[in-house]
């Protein structure tokens, strides 16, 4: 490599030396250059494109994969689908290929447990079958347990409940909202995740282990601005068979990061 370097940086000054004394034929000889360094770089990204994957199973793909549920308030499924991602900048397809697969086109807030990360993941979507009811009992449950108004004041206390096990995020919307008993003042996400809302959404974490999995809160909010909408995205820990069945079916190389999501809206 050392001799080709200097056999590069000699034929540079030979070629300098030569087109000072042949100035009619520099420009040529400039253009006849960038011309096969373009060329160079095309073929190479070309031959990239076509070799096989760079992924193994000591360096495997990351793939998100989540199999989303949106639900009603008498737990009732509405739309279910497969949302698939990858972390880095080579496109999700390539670990998609041996799975017979139908499009579907993109849903907004697909990855509201992954917030914020869900805005830089590349998703694609496809149909899903229906899950499995994690338990007997309903998916996850909002309801209203006490309400009170103290003068210009709405004070709502609030019971959370999820089906089992998990983790997620829940986005409370609403542009009266003063005070409520997560921390001493309250904040908003700065960048909404339902950009078409004029109204201020707050976003909070929350995780939960089998049997600890309920939450009890409270809410105050303005009189004059009284409607408080609370959306829900749970991710169980368990993975269901659904997941199981699509995880089988990629490559060797790819590493999985597996959810099963449940997400619910609630006018409190």
């Amino acid at each position: 490599m050392r001799f080709y370097m200097r056999e590069v940086f000699w034929g540079d000054v030979h070629w300098t030396s030569e087109l000072r004394k042949v100035g009619g034929q520099r420009k040529h000889v400039s253009i006849a250059v960038l011309a096969a360094l373009s060329l160079f770089c095309f073929i190479t990204c070309v031959l990239a494109s076509c070799a096989p994957t760079a992924y193994s199973d000591t360096m495997p793909k990351r793939v998100v994969l989540q199999h989303h549920n949106r639900h009603d308030a008498a737990g009732t499924i509405l739309a279910t689908r497969w949302t698939v991602a990858a972390v880095d900048s080579v496109p999700i397809d390539t670990a998609l290929r041996s799975i017979n697969l139908t499009s579907l086109p993109p849903m907004d807030n697909a990855w509201q447990t992954f917030f914020p990360l869900g805005a830089i993941l590349q998703t694609v979507h496809f149909e899903a079958p229906l899950p499995q009811v994690p338990h007997k009992g309903p998916l996850t449950t909002v309801k209203v347990t006490k309400e009170t108004t103290h003068g210009s004041v709405r004070r709502l206390e609030v019971e959370m409940q999820l089906p089992a096990a998990g983790w997620g995020v829940m986005n409370i919307t609403s542009a009266g909202l003063q005070v409520w008993s997560f921390t001493d003042t309250v904040t908003f996400a700065a960048q909404p995740v339902y950009p078409k809302s004029e109204t201020k959404q707050h976003m909070l974490r929350f995780a939960c282990n089998q049997g600890y999995d309920k939450w009890n809160f409270w809410l105050e909010v303005n009189v004059n601005q009284p409607e408080v909408w609370l959306d829900v995205a749970a991710s169980l820990l368990e993975p269901s068979d659904a997941i199981r069945e699509f995880v089988s079916q990629l490559p060797s190389w790819a590493s999985e990061v597996p959810a099963t999501t449940y997400q619910s809206s609630w006018k409190l």
